[in-house]
């Protein structure tokens, strides 16, 4: 098993580590040189720098500059491995997909061996190959006359009923065995922290339409394929905006919003690995505040918010886990507040946040490794 698995991984690790053979050297271990990445179920860092320090043998020569950077990363069905190295000779990096963690990372120790020095990894495996084993050879048994002749050299009775030929018995054939149940490849629960940050415009709670800003952070569960589950915690505000009375009245007042939210997206790909779209159910509480103006006496107040908000986000992947994304949510208020001025003993309405409002944004998303 191990000669078909260096035969087929030889060539791929022969490109990364021929261009990277080691110059200077110090004692050091595998572990020195190597940053491990993985999805939970992987193979550890510990165990891949133990396999290539078994790779290398006893008399390999470590340069105390190279640096490699491994991670085993999931792209919908499938894993990929990222490696990147850095040599006295430059800088070179690779990718090799496949479905199994064990093989990824075994992969990972041979092509992370061959950059270190290719020439230890060569040696030590030819010294690993047993001899094969020969049998002694043996003189032939001499024959032997049957104890069953007479001493005159007849044949006796015995030997002529052990000679002749017995009747042939049938033996019943073997059941066949039941084939084991096929299994299906578990594939590691992929895990993702993300974080997006968004410029923002408030539509309804606010008098008129307010910009402002939303900040978010999250992690991505990589559930099936071609899709993740995100839960997201997130705080925004809404500037400042005024409201009169009248056209022609100048009294009235200013009033503002901030809120906290949580939300569950469904990111699903659209265009892979270009485009995804991701739908969105959020809730918020926080509170809106509002500020006299214009009146004999400046008052101010705040009163509590909560609305569930209905939407999605449409995100382009530019580069690596940098991606450009646009909100679009409706907002329907279960708890808004109502703001009133008292002018000559009586209540004058100013502002109350509308029945349905709604969210519109722009801003960046990136997935933490």
């Amino acid at each position: 098993m191990r000669a078909h698995w260096w035969g087929s991984t030889f060539v791929l690790a022969i490109v990364l580590g021929g261009a990277t053979a080691p110059c200077a050297h110090a004692q050091r271990t595998s572990a020195d040189v190597l940053t491990w990445s993985a999805p939970v179920g992987c193979p550890a860092r510990d165990a891949v720098a133990s396999e290539v320090d078994r790779l290398l043998g006893a008399h390999a020569r470590r340069d105390a500059t190279i640096r490699v950077r491994a991670r085993i990363v999931r792209r919908g069905t499938q894993l990929e491995l990222e490696i990147e190295t850095s040599t006295p000779e430059g800088e070179g990096a690779r990718t090799i997909g496949g479905t199994s963690c064990e093989g990824l990372a075994q992969a990972a120790a041979l092509v992370i061996a061959m950059a270190i020095d290719p020439e230890a990894v060569a040696a030590n495996e030819s010294e690993a190959e047993p001899e094969p084993e020969t049998e002694p050879e043996t003189d032939p048994a001499p024959e032997t006359q049957p104890a069953t002749e007479r001493a005159n050299g007849e044949p006796s009775d015995t030997a002529d009923a052990l000679s002749s030929p017995r009747p042939h018995v049938a033996e019943p054939a073997p059941e066949p065995e039941a084939a084991p149940p096929p299994t299906t490849p578990s594939t590691p629960l992929d895990v993702r922290f993300v974080a997006s940050a968004h410029a923002i415009l408030g539509i309804g709670p606010v008098p008129s339409v307010s910009p402002g800003a939303m900040v978010s952070l999250g992690v991505r569960l990589g559930l099936f394929s071609g899709g993740a589950l995100e839960l997201w915690a997130s705080g925004s505000f809404l500037a400042e905006q005024r409201a009169r009375l009248a056209e022609d009245d100048p009294r009235g007042g200013s009033f503002g919003l901030a809120a906290a939210r949580l939300r569950t997206c469904l990111a699903l790909e659209a265009a892979p690995p270009l485009l995804e779209l991701a739908p969105c159910l959020a809730v918020e509480a926080g509170a809106m505040w509002g500020r006299g103006e214009a009146v004999p006496i400046v008052l101010s107040g705040a009163a509590p918010w909560a609305a569930l908000a209905v939407g999605g986000e449409a995100r382009v992947w530019v580069v690596g886990p940098l991606a450009i994304t646009v909100l679009a949510e409706l907002q329907i208020p279960f708890v808004a507040p109502t703001f009133d001025l008292e002018l000559d003993g009586a209540p004058r309405r100013v502002h109350r946040a509308s029945d349905v409002g709604a969210v519109l944004g722009l801003g960046a998303l990136i997935r933490l490794p």
